[in-house]
């Protein structure tokens, strides 16, 4: 039998209470209050409560070899496989089953393990299972470490499916043309493990050598290293090549110089009979920060703050 700690205090020759208080039991285990009432009502620990008398307040009151039980008799739950399903609908309107298995390899990082039907799924959980029960836990590597012959347009379906349960529809959408415009005709034919940085960057380089511009090529490299997070995750490849490729720097905007702002608003002003009518002078007024009203009510560019 394991030895447990003793509550004794040195030193302390005072008579020790039957009962304990909540704050009491607090600082005998060094914790917090908080923490000897969440484990009140959950169950865990086992408390009396004394009733009120004479519009009094009552109280809980803890026994010390309760309050030991529960120190020591606590153990932490077992994290099992999980077998979860998602549905994807199709093109033509049927709706596909993607079935996959939850578990945490050796290193303790949350995988998951994808699965053609429900019977490989309850396979599968029932291996890990086995596994971790005769102390043998599948080390990540080696649950299918060869990406199985995916190819990144086969994993397209499944990271759409995962990004519509969890982003706004207006960010999928545009996932999309990003895929069916610049990742598809590129990457969609290759598998998920022969995806490596320099093909990464190689792609990079064309898109900018043919004009398109920095922040696009930003947005469709960011898609396609969140496709491989994902695919790590479900343990259909073992690294992320985009995560070590630089992206384009964002442009800086440069805000222009407030005599260039005054010419525009002399223009717009001498003009007014061209101008559409959603413009006018007063919509520069922005341009000098909130601090500026003034240019709009006449003010010249000497008296405007910059």
């Amino acid at each position: 039998m394991e030895e447990r700690l003793s509550f004794d205090v040195p030193g302390d020759r005072s008579p020790k209470p039957e009962f304990l208080t909540i704050a009491e039991a607090a600082q005998r285990v060094r914790c917090c209050d908080r923490t000897i009432r969440r484990a009140i009502e959950s169950g865990a620990l086992r408390a009396g409560r004394i009733h009120a008398v004479d519009g009094r307040r009552g109280g809980l009151r803890i026994r010390p070899g309760d309050l030991e039980t529960w120190m020591y008799g606590m153990t932490r739950k077992r994290r099992e496989p999980t077998i979860e399903v998602r549905e994807h609908a199709c093109a033509d309107g049927s709706v596909t089953e993607m079935w996959s298995v939850r578990y945490y390899d050796a290193a303790g990082a949350h995988r998951r393990l994808r699965c053609a039907s429900r019977e490989e799924a309850d396979f599968e959980r029932a291996r890990l299972v086995l596994a971790e029960s005769r102390s043998e836990p599948v080390a990540a590597s080696s649950v299918r470490a060869d990406g199985s012959g995916l190819t990144l347009a086969g994993f397209w379906p499944m990271y759409r499916a995962d990004a519509e349960s969890r982003l706004a529809r207006s960010t999928v959408r545009e996932y999309e043309r990003i895929w069916a415009r610049r990742l598809g005709p590129h990457f969609g034919r290759l598998r998920l493990d022969v995806i490596r940085p320099r093909l990464v960057s190689e792609w990079r380089a064309e898109l900018l050598a043919a004009g398109v511009g920095a922040e696009a090529v930003r947005y469709a490299m960011v898609l396609l290293q969140a496709m491989f997070t994902l695919a790590i995750e479900w343990g259909e490849a073992q690294a992320n090549p985009v995560s070590v490729v630089r992206k384009p720097r964002r442009r800086a905007i440069e805000p222009l110089a407030p005599e260039d702002i005054e010419r525009l608003r002399a223009v717009l002003i001498d003009d007014a009979t061209t101008a559409p009518p959603r413009w006018s002078a007063s919509s520069l007024t922005p341009a000098y920060g909130p601090a500026r009203h003034s240019v709009s009510s006449g003010a010249t560019s000497a008296t405007a703050r910059c």
